[in-house]
């Protein structure tokens, strides 16, 4: 008899596949997405230290009062301004075993224009 597999656990071995990969440092620091129904948060991690560096999410009161894509435009101002006052400007994107679509790119091509390399 076979055992069907969840969709999240699935997304946990693909994830774990991916993070054997990546390497950060601080100088190159890993981005973490993790993402529910309803939000989405992001941690900025020195793998190097086992350190979070920095950790935002859509459940933040300043974020609750936005409105669908404002939501991931206001996350990846948050991060950004973080980097930038911090001097780093690459950095690792480990989107964790979700599809690299919807949300989770526009949060990349948001970064990308507020100048941070991935």
């Amino acid at each position: 008899m076979t055992q069907e597999i969840s969709l999240n656990k699935k997304r946990i071995l693909r994830a774990a596949r991916s993070r054997n990969k990546m390497k950060s440092d601080a100088e190159h620091p890993r981005l973490v997405i993790n993402k529910s129904l309803r939000h989405i948060e992001v941690q900025l991690i020195n793998d190097a230290q086992s350190q979070t560096l920095f950790g935002t999410s859509t459940k933040s009161p300043k974020a609750e009062v936005l409105k669908g894509n404002a939501k991931i435009e206001w996350l990846a101002q948050e991060l950004s301004s973080y980097c930038k006052t911090n001097k780093i400007s690459n950095i690792i994107f480990d989107r964790s075993g979700y599809p690299y679509h919807g949300n989770i790119a526009i949060l990349a091509d948001n970064l990308r224009k507020q100048g941070l390399n991935f």
